[in-house]
């Protein structure tokens, strides 16, 4: 069974925790690119999935919603792909939707 989600990236607009501006990683992004997903706890919520490139650079977050049902098929290696499908910028910030596709 393959089930698929559109849902937009959230934090675009604040900096990673080596300082590095996901505002200036997601100009290398381009419709069509595969993001990895990543299970990431932190501090104000349990369940945080991190968004990021195939390099390793993150550039956001999925809404809790979406990370709330998916941290733990992620911790327990289902196949999860993420791509994205929209890109919107302006001055100070920029959404970012994408498509995950979940195989069960």
């Amino acid at each position: 069974m393959v089930k698929q989600i559109e849902t937009d990236v959230v934090g675009i607009p604040y900096p990673n925790d080596d300082g590095s501006s996901r505002l200036d990683i997601l100009e290398k992004c381009r419709v069509g690119d595969s993001l990895i997903l990543n299970h990431a706890p932190v501090k104000q919520d349990k369940n945080a999935v991190k968004v990021t490139r195939q390099t390793g650079e993150q550039i956001g977050w999925l809404p809790r919603e979406q990370a709330k049902k998916l941290a733990k098929p992620l911790d327990h290696g289902e196949n999860i792909s993420a791509e994205i499908t929209y890109i919107s910028r302006w001055i100070n910030g920029a959404r970012c939707s994408i498509r995950l596709t979940i195989e069960k």
